[in-house]
């Protein structure tokens, strides 16, 4: 929808994405995490659940954020593909490669078509508010939840959040 409402025809995307990533790339390490995001994911670790990250942007981009940011031992992996037409396929690449339960595993995502992706391959679709889709287009999908902070992943996974003093 979003090609189409920004007129890029299809021959031009793999151009239009280099070259935004590119741009990224400069601004890239101005970017913080997400308010409470890395106390959320050192509790999910620390309580023994297992992190990965699936992202279209370039590995060398996102390993440089989150190790500018101290977080990414937190990770049990970094996978990144590009084809914005099979995420379903994607992400049932990555849980036979990394041993994935799908029967317990959340797939966490900001998009539509990560709910689609989540439901196409029997996972729990968990979309978060603070990202590329708003909340209203994430709920005409249907995810089986909606987080609207970090915090809220902690309850979704039975977890106490700890208390800042």
């Amino acid at each position: 929808e979003l090609i189409k409402y920004l007129q890029i025809h299809l021959y031009k995307l793999p151009q239009v994405l280099y070259q935004a990533r590119k741009n990224m790339r400069k601004d890239l390490l101005t970017l913080a995490p997400f308010a409470n995001l890395v106390d959320v994911l050192n509790q999910l670790r620390k309580a023994g659940h297992s992190l990965g990250i699936l992202t279209s942007n370039s590995i060398e981009n996102v390993s440089d954020w989150l190790k500018h940011n101290n977080i990414h031992h937190l990770f049990n992996f970094l996978h990144s593909e590009s084809n914005y037409f099979g995420k379903r396929r994607i992400l049932k690449k990555i849980m036979k490669t990394y041993g994935i339960d799908k029967s317990n595993a959340y797939y966490f995502g900001d998009e539509t078509r990560d709910v689609e992706a989540a439901k196409q391959n029997n996972m729990y679709a968990v979309d978060v508010t603070w990202g590329f889709n708003s909340e209203m287009a994430l709920a005409a999908y249907r995810p089986h939840f909606i987080v609207k902070k970090p915090e809220d992943i902690l309850t979704l996974c039975g977890i106490d959040p700890i208390k800042k003093k």
